[in-house]
């Protein structure tokens, strides 16, 4: 009987060693990327959400034309019709945690951002709306990203311009985004499964 007691208290410290061990390695971890700005760049549509359903819903409800500023007033408002991604949703939580900060690309024409930002609010700090090539790689510049998950390869090439390291996410194979995507044209590394 004294045995199974000592047993189940042997049990008890080290389950708890054990995370003390952990969350001390995580502490680590975090002060870390805090101390030295770690910093992700996601690029928004077709890297954080597939958004084909709502340039498709915007293109139908505002009868205008692709990239008008007319289609991106009603886009920037239908953040509910976009899906979050699988993959990179997965990175941006898990950076969360890890006391990486992450910003967002947005290639569209600024209009109401309230949507965007009421929906991602806690998990993205900055959100860039720039669709100029030499605004991005300025960006870029200044913000010195430890990562940039891009999707066109317009940002890719402004990514090694900067001299920023980048990953390619897949654009899924149903979108509507008028992007020029060439996966590995530039030998960049491509994020698995990350068209889902």
């Amino acid at each position: 009987m004294m045995e199974a007691i000592k047993n189940f208290f042997r049990k008890i410290v080290f389950t708890i060693r054990t995370i003390a061990f952990l969350f001390a390695i995580w502490a680590v971890i975090f002060a870390t990327n805090k101390v030295l700005n770690t910093s992700f760049l996601f690029e928004y549509d077709e890297g954080l959400v597939y958004s084909g359903d709502a340039i498709k819903k915007a293109l139908k409800e505002c009868n205008c034309e692709y990239n008008s500023r007319e289609f991106y007033e009603k886009l920037n408002l239908m953040c509910q019709s976009e899906r979050k991604k699988i993959i990179p949703n997965m990175i941006l939580n898990l950076s969360m945690i890890f006391g990486i900060s992450s910003d967002a690309l947005v290639n569209r024409i600024e209009t109401d951002k309230s949507c965007i930002y009421d929906k991602w609010k806690g998990k993205i700090n900055n959100f860039y709306f720039i669709s100029d090539l030499n605004q991005i790689y300025q960006m870029l510049e200044k913000n010195d990203y430890t990562l940039f998950f891009a999707v066109s390869d317009d940002n890719i090439i402004q990514a090694i311009k900067s001299k920023t390291r980048v990953i390619r996410i897949r654009k899924n194979h149903k979108s509507p985004l008028q992007i020029t995507y060439n996966p590995k044209k530039f030998k960049e590394r491509v994020l698995w499964l990350s068209e889902f």
